[in-house]
């Protein structure tokens, strides 16, 4: 071993800084430095306060420099795991092409928890599945993560069953399985000291519970004013009885009780109002109850007014909407209440772009 040469490996970089004949930053800086304190030792100040300043900061990025010169210099060293090879790095690309955009990150997560931790589960670069050192046939990486990842219909990998035994024992955490049926299986596996085995899991179905006095048909239940879901919702109907939605659409589109009092919600683009101040913008249009006439003593629209501000309104009764009809209304509106809008705004109604509205 005495003849033997003993070498180092370093990076191309180290030696191309040992063969540069130009000095280092920090050599060149600390020339410069010793240059500026002397000149500033040299040269006359009105007061020497200053002078000292000067050389105090000079000196302190002197020392500052000094000391970087001095630190050793570092050589990364990179460990180059065997596991960490192109075609394990392959197999995790394909995996994320492989999954769904929602699973992508847990896949790639359980992927690399097992990749790092040295477990009885590993894989070749085919990604033909060992466990505890014996190769599963048929079997894929891909296959069992994402079969652990989510949940599929009519879908069983080829080594499930042992693959859940052999991670029950490795202690997995189980936040990495996100499928359900699979995290219980581990957890019966555990349990049972490892030899589980994969259950479906069925969510339970709902139960309706009845009240025993209600009647049983649906006009019953809606007109019932002790029950919750009297004058209700379709939902709540349906949460109180049980039946079919189809049953109790059809049957609420023939109630008036529902149909006449449920909110129409028109989803379209609106101009924004500003108000700033109260009466500062009022609001007007023309209901219309034409087919109500008989039954209004002839009355066949109403006038309504809204202050924009404080959402205070008005509503006055028409026979018709003519020029003096709708003169009237406004009319019987000021003599009413003392306010007065300064600004008032309509539609371009024949009611109200007429020679003796405007």
């Amino acid at each position: 071993m005495n003849h033997v040469k003993k070498m180092i490996l370093v990076p191309h970089e180290s030696v191309a800084k040992l063969n540069d004949p130009t000095p280092p930053p920090t050599e060149t800086q600390l020339s410069s430095l010793d240059t500026e304190m002397e000149l500033i030792l040299r040269k006359k100040y009105a007061d020497d306060s200053l002078k000292w300043k000067l050389y105090n900061e000079a000196l302190q990025r002197y020392l500052h420099f000094n000391n970087e010169r001095k630190k050793p210099v570092r050589i990364s060293v990179e460990d180059f795991s065997l596991g960490d090879t192109g075609d394990t790095a392959l197999i995790r690309q394909q995996l994320a092409a492989a999954m769904p955009k929602t699973y992508k990150a847990a896949a790639l997560r359980l992927y690399d928890y097992l990749s790092t931790t040295g477990s009885r589960v590993t894989w070749d670069s085919s990604g033909l599945v060992s466990l505890e050192g014996t190769p599963v046939t048929n079997s894929n990486i891909i296959d069992l993560i994402s079969d652990l990842t989510r949940s599929r219909k009519n879908f069983e990998p080829v080594g499930v069953s042992n693959f859940i035994k052999t991670l029950s024992t490795l202690n997995i955490p189980l936040e990495l399985i996100p499928n359900e049926k699979r995290r219980v299986a581990i957890i019966q596996a555990r349990n049972q000291g490892g030899g589980g085995t994969v259950v479906p899991i069925t969510k339970p179905k709902r139960v309706v519970l009845l009240n025993p006095n209600m009647p049983g048909n649906l006009g019953d239940v809606y007109h019932e004013p002790a029950d919750p879901a009297s004058y209700g919702t379709a939902w709540k109907l349906w949460d109180a009885t049980g039946e079919k939605k189809e049953k109790i659409t059809h049957y609420l589109e023939g109630e008036d009780a529902y149909t006449l009092h449920k909110p129409a919600r028109r989803r379209f683009p609106r101009n924004v109002t500003y108000a700033d101040n109260i009466d500062e913008s009022w609001q007007t249009d023309l209901t219309d109850f034409q087919s109500l006439k008989k039954d209004n003593d002839g009355f066949s629209y109403i006038l309504c007014v809204i202050d924009v501000f404080s959402k205070y309104g008005w509503a006055v009764p028409l026979k018709d909407k003519s020029g003096p009809s709708i003169i009237k209304g406004f009319q019987a509106i000021f003599k009413s209440t003392d306010r007065r809008p300064t600004r008032l705004f309509f539609d371009k109604g024949k009611e109200y772009i007429n020679k003796t509205f405007q």
